[in-house]
């Protein structure tokens, strides 16, 4: 008896990366709101030393956003999975594809000034 692979859309893999990205919206919404405005503080503030100020990660004397630290995630995961699957990818790469996109919407995503 022959059993052929299902091409259903919604099968176990695109489930996780769907519930990934419904995910980063959630926090989209609880951490920056609706409303896109460049140069704006979080609604939540995290301040670690130098290194977190009012949620903003700086590197050098350079502001790192946070669509940047998602892609570097995003191709550390899909390297990573070249050798080791894992059943929780899918799901950080929904989440980092979320919060890449939300990042690149800003007026100012190319400006790494503090």
């Amino acid at each position: 008896m022959f059993y052929f692979k299902s091409n259903n859309v919604f099968n176990n893999d695109n489930l996780k990366l769907l519930i990934g990205a419904l995910l980063g919206f959630l926090y989209i919404l609880l951490f920056f709101g609706l409303k896109i405005e460049p140069k704006t503080d979080p609604k939540i503030k995290i301040n670690i030393g130098n290194f977190i100020q009012n949620s903003h990660i700086t590197l050098f004397n350079k502001h790192i956003h946070h669509w940047l630290i998602n892609l570097v995630i995003l191709i550390v995961v899909l390297m990573i999975e070249l050798i080791y699957s894992n059943k929780y990818f899918n799901f950080i790469k929904g989440f980092n594809i979320i919060l890449i996109l939300h990042g690149l919407t800003y007026d100012d995503a190319l400006d790494f000034s503090c």
